[in-house]
This record gives C-alpha cells, structure tokens and sequence, in this order.
C-alpha cells in the first residue's frame, strides 16, 4: 500500500507499507518534494531523506549521509533543506505514535475495501 500527498507541502513524503517486512521493514517513508500529478504521471523528486518502521514498531530516520551529500551536489535552496527537516520530523512522529498514514492496519483494510470495490 502506497499512500502520497498530492501538492502538499507540509506532508512532503510518501508512505510505503509492505505486505511482508523487509530486512525487518515494515514501512517505508521516502522525504520527497511536493507530488503532483501531470496527467496520468504522478511526479516528485526524491529527497533521498528516509523514515523506516521496523517491526518493533520504531521509527529510524535514514539516509541522512545522501540528503547532506546531495544538498551539495544538487545545490538545494535552503526552503528545500528545510521542508525536507520537517517532513522528515512529521513522518518520524507519525510514525511513532501509529498515526495517519502510518496506521498500517487500517491502509491494509482499507486497500482491500476499494479493491472490492473497484469495477
């Protein structure tokens, strides 16, 4: 289940939940510019700024060695730099307390209801 939030800037992630741990992953958060969707396209530039949530259920921030070595590279505006620290902080927050979109028991249910739903 992937769940991204279109335009948004405060919640500048995506949430991948998987159905079956990773290497003891359970969700995988990518730090992301704003998604918009062009056409049929949905479009984002990854951040390189990961939230995982293992099975014990905690929150670790990763990759933060990429983030800082591409700040560098690809010359990101310090707005960038910034909305990355704060959705990485809100995703990493969500992700401790279980909350929306981090609520992998109910994105599992409810994927399954559309796609009972689904023509």
């Amino acid at each position: 289940v992937m769940l991204t939030f279109l335009g948004d800037e405060e919640h500048g992630f995506n949430v991948v939940h998987h159905a079956e741990p990773l290497s003891g992953v359970v969700a995988a958060s990518d730090i992301l510019t704003a998604a918009h969707l062009d056409g049929s396209t949905l479009r984002w530039i990854d951040l390189d700024l990961d939230v995982e949530l293992h099975e014990n259920g905690r929150p670790e921030l990763v990759d933060e060695d990429e983030f800082e070595e591409h700040q560098l590279r690809y010359r990101y505006p310090p707005e960038v730099i910034e909305g990355a620290r704060r959705s990485a902080a809100l995703a990493f927050d969500l992700a401790t307390g279980g909350q929306f979109p981090f609520d992998r028991d109910r994105q599992f249910e409810d994927a399954h209801r559309l796609a009972r739903e689904a023509p």
